[in-house]
């Protein structure tokens, strides 16, 4: 029997790539699966905005090295995924201003961290959690007009 196997061609974290839909569907799932080994690429990707960024938790801006107070966190913003985008300082406060709902290009980063929790009484110490996530570093369009 013989087995068909695929490749993918290593993205090299010094290069920035572009996404389409498909692309960045399946990337964002292999970073889901091996965060450690696709932490820090930067991409670029388009996307809907149609709901509001929050703010950040502090256990998980501490896992990924992000200022605690100063981060927003954006939640599945895909119908054929889920990802946590976060963006901090002014780009934070950009965010928040623009008006719902409206198309995004930007550039961005993925993040991976653990934190520590105790949500089991069971456990006597907290336990690790992996905190996995992209950090939009630059605006790029907003609904088509550069930034």
């Amino acid at each position: 029997m013989s087995r068909k196997t695929t490749t993918t061609k290593k993205l090299n974290k010094n290069e920035s790539k572009h996404f389409d839909d498909k692309e960045l569907e399946k990337f964002i799932e292999r970073f889901k699966k091996i965060p450690k080994r696709m932490e820090d690429i930067d991409f670029t990707c388009e996307f809907e905005l149609s709901s509001e960024f929050v703010s950040a938790n502090e256990k998980d801006c501490q896992a990924i090295g992000l200022r605690i107070g100063e981060t927003v966190r954006l939640y599945s913003w895909r119908s054929s995924f889920n990802c946590d985008f976060y963006a901090e300082g002014d780009l934070a406060e950009q965010l928040l201003d623009i008006e719902l709902p409206s198309k995004l290009k930007v550039m961005a980063e993925t993040k991976f961290g653990i934190k520590y929790e105790c949500e089991n009484e069971l456990f006597d110490e907290p336990q690790p959690d992996i905190v996995k996530g992209c950090l939009i570093k630059k605006i790029l369009e907003i609904n088509g007009e550069k930034q």
